[in-house]
């Protein structure tokens, strides 16, 4: 169980940790609460809040300039070693989770999938950037990052039926003159895909 970090405890924490501890490679992570994404935020007065490793990296380097994120060279949001961290552009941010794989990953057929991280990000974190940036940047669509900024969504694309030689013949020929309304009860298919099927007969044969 995670231990809520208190407002008068945890910036002294913070410097404690990173002046006792032994220079290391490994992670060192923020035992107390976090937030939705896995970062450590602590109070930071006057009602503001800061990010845990932004303050780790402002201890050890100085402090960030103005407009620029702290990037994580090892994708483990609790941590807050120094040398794991560095200053970077928002866009750099970006581009590193891209790089990742945090904000997209492949489906069934090969096609990109959004994650639910990058929708977040685009409307909330990244909702500076005009959309053209945001794509060049991502190698996404503009169009894709309006629509989830407006949260438009495009359905499951429907496989195409393809029905066996056989159908068509029948469909076509052997009983082209018995409604699609009847013949689609005794062969158990929509009437539209007679009809369509049918349609595309007579194109072929007109071609």
């Amino acid at each position: 169980m995670k231990i809520r970090a208190r407002r008068f405890t945890a910036l002294p924490y913070i410097i404690s940790t990173l002046k006792n501890t032994p220079p290391t490679d490994d992670c060192i992570v923020w035992p107390f609460g976090t937030n939705s994404k896995g970062y450590g935020s602590i109070s930071i007065g006057n009602g503001k809040r800061d990010y845990v490793h932004r303050i780790a990296c402002a201890i050890a380097n100085g402090p960030i300039p103005e407009g620029l994120d702290v990037l994580h060279s090892c994708d483990n949001p609790p941590c807050f070693n120094p040398r794991h961290l560095k200053p970077g552009a928002c866009e750099d941010n970006i581009l590193d989770a891209s790089l990742k794989g945090r904000m997209t990953h492949r489906d069934g057929e090969g096609r990109n999938k959004h994650t639910n991280q990058l929708r977040e990000s685009i409307r909330t974190t990244y909702a500076h950037i005009s959309s053209p940036k945001l794509a060049l940047i991502l190698g996404i669509p503009a169009s894709s990052i309006r629509n989830i900024r407006n949260r438009i969504y495009a359905g499951p694309k429907r496989k195409k039926k393809v029905y066996s030689p056989e159908i068509v013949e029948l469909v076509t020929i052997t009983k082209r003159d018995v409604s699609s309304y009847i013949l689609c009860d005794q062969l158990n298919m929509p009437a539209s895909s007679i009809r369509n099927l049918r349609n595309r007969a007579r194109e072929k044969a007109t071609a």
